[in-house]
């Protein structure tokens, strides 16, 4: 993506992307988040980080602890700590998204795949992964959510989303298409 064809916009109710040289005046009632220079997929510009990132806010209640899996740039962990989360962990399998999401949003950060996440942890679970790594890790990242807890998948196409629904079994609470990316939100059952 070209420095020039980065431009501000509203995400959300709450968010005002930005590129970092930007001097728009912040709108009334929105969190200014500057987009992450040289991180292509969690610039904040692809779909599925502006998806997640509604979704979060769409569901998230202050105080609830949040996975962010996958956590790139960190966008989505500032997200859920600027929306009130209580604990926020993100986990990335590169070092500088693990340093990045540091120096953003100031959580605990894990280098790791989602097999190091502890059971029935998270109130919510945002991961916006490729569909082969959900797929991969299904019982790890479901396992990760409380009983009645959230799941919000994204970081893959339209025509994947049918094999992420089928893998993770679970009626899904909502569904976000732009262009032929895929944002899906899935309810955990309470037993």
């Amino acid at each position: 993506i070209s420095h020039m064809a980065w431009k501000s916009r509203l995400v959300g109710e709450r968010f005002f992307f930005t590129p970092s040289w930007s001097d728009e005046p912040t709108p009334e009632g929105r969190w200014r988040i500057h987009y992450q220079d040289g991180a292509a997929c969690s610039s904040g510009e692809h779909p599925s980080t502006r998806h997640s990132l509604i979704a979060i806010e769409e569901y998230l209640k202050p105080g609830m602890s949040v996975l962010d899996l996958g956590c790139g740039a960190g966008l989505l962990s500032l997200g859920a700590k600027l929306l009130g989360a209580g604990t926020i962990i993100g986990v990335d399998v590169e070092t500088d998204s693990c340093h990045l999401t540091r120096q953003l949003a100031a959580v605990p950060v894990v280098q790791g795949m989602p097999d190091c996440l502890a059971p029935e942890t998270f109130d919510l679970v945002a991961a916006n992964i490729s569909a082969t790594v959900l797929v991969n890790f299904a019982d790890d990242i479901l396992g990760a959510v409380k009983p009645g807890g959230r799941l919000i998948l994204a970081g893959f196409g339209i025509e994947e989303a049918t094999l992420v629904k089928k893998v993770f079994a679970l009626g899904a609470l909502s569904e976000r298409t732009e262009g032929e990316w895929s944002c899906i939100v899935l309810d955990l059952p309470l037993n």
